[in-house]
């Protein structure tokens, strides 16, 4: 009765979103809502007291109490300088980059895209007066291949759902912002956007649905047993993922598959920990070949994606690439042109879905859901399918 009841409450919020306009927003119109350049730019101009914004000075005061934790005076506000893509050591740019109150703040933002090798190690040393700021969805860790040695003091995770949103909130607040109202509006839409990424909703449909669950203790006891459920539902769905996937790459044998198979997210249990713990353990199952020198490899961070690693037999983990073995792989075989990347950790890789359609399985929103669904499920397997046997065909581990 609970959840039918929560149901309703949600296609009525819906409905009366999309008559009141407030579904109609600029991020989603033009498609830019999950592209961290965009977000990241819109931020700069929030705080950016050089900017176009008028109420700059207020909006990064607030930034820095609430989200930094710092406390700035108004000389130093006025004074501030906000860089965007701050050019680095190996042609790497750090996403905000904030000098204030003799302090050198980098913030890195990542909301779907994944870490790059020694990535947050490199952004502190441009670091004075500050740690570096990590700011995700949901406030999870960078990885271990990032992080290196950095001590909890010298990284502090933040997050768009806690730490940004409630900046925003402020920010709508005070009298000052309210007044200029294209900078409210701005405001108003991007917390829309936040709110959608980190899949809550909105405060009416939060206090209606709060409001059922206080009508009895039934329904609070109900309530609380979902929120416990949660957790261990995302765990299964993981694990019947990889389980479609490795039932699917089985079956490839028939057509020449010749792989050692090593579901290594059972072997080391990096699923549990991923949720229960925050951490991201890189989920993945193996497909080791040519004599245990590479692997084709699974692998969740947010999203899902595949590609071949240099296979270290001894720990049943992928090795550090050198620059000399990346360059001689791309004249081999196994070289896909077609790919979304590469690093230290892998010689290619490329994402199971269209980049529009991504499952993300950190923040659980948008396409991940259609998994929950039987055709839904059917739909994104065939998809991931689809996308895999095809390159698996053009680098010769399967026949065409």
């Amino acid at each position: 009765m609970l959840l039918e009841k929560v149901k309703q409450i949600l296609r009525e919020s819906d409905s009366q979103r999309k008559a009141s306009g407030e579904n109609f927003n600029i991020f989603f119109a033009a498609n830019i809502w999950r592209k961290e350049t965009t977000i990241c730019r819109v931020l700069k101009e929030i705080i950016d007291v050089r900017g176009s914004n008028p109420v700059a000075n207020i909006c990064l005061k607030l930034f820095c109490g609430e989200v930094l934790q710092i406390d700035v005076d108004k000389e130093a506000v006025e004074k501030a300088v906000i860089v965007r893509e701050k050019q680095i050591k190996n042609n790497r740019r750090i996403d905000l980059f904030l000098n204030i109150d003799n302090k050198a703040i980098p913030i890195e933002v990542k909301i779907y895209a994944e870490d790059q090798a020694e990535q947050c190690a490199d952004y502190y040393e441009y670091a004075v007066n500050s740690p570096l700021y990590y700011l995700t969805l949901d406030c999870h860790e960078p990885s271990p291949e990032s992080k290196r040695a950095l001590t909890d003091e010298q990284i502090i995770c933040i997050s768009f759902r806690d730490h940004i949103l409630f900046w925003l909130d402020k920010c709508l607040d005070n009298s000052d912002v309210k007044r200029i109202i294209s900078v409210s509006t701005i405001l108003k839409q991007l917390r829309a956007v936040i709110v959608y990424m980190t899949s809550q909703e909105g405060d009416k449909d939060i206090m209606d649905i709060s409001n059922e669950i206080c009508l009895s203790r039934e329904n609070y006891r109900a309530a609380k047993a979902i929120e416990i459920s949660l957790i261990t539902v995302r765990i299964q769905m993981m694990k019947k993922v990889f389980g479609e996937l490795s039932k699917h790459m089985e079956a490839l044998r028939g057509k020449g598959l010749n792989c050692e198979q090593i579901l290594t997210y059972e072997t080391k249990k990096l699923v549990e920990p991923y949720y229960e713990q925050r951490k991201n353990t890189l989920p993945c199952i193996d497909y080791v070949f040519e004599e245990g020198k590479y692997t084709f490899r699974f692998e969740i961070w947010d999203n899902f994606y595949f590609g071949i690693c240099k296979w270290n037999d001894e720990a049943k983990w992928n090795a550090e690439i050198t620059a000399d073995e990346q360059s001689l792989f791309k004249k081999g075989k196994y070289w896909q042109d077609n790919n979304d990347g590469s690093s230290q950790s892998w010689y290619w890789w490329k994402y199971c879905f269209n980049k529009e359609r991504q499952c993300n399985f950190r923040s659980c929103d948008g396409e991940y859901e259609k998994l929950f669904d039987e055709n839904g499920f059917k739909e994104k397997m065939e998809e991931l399918f689809s996308v895999v046997d095809e390159c698996l065909a053009k680098i010769g581990l399967i026949n065409p």
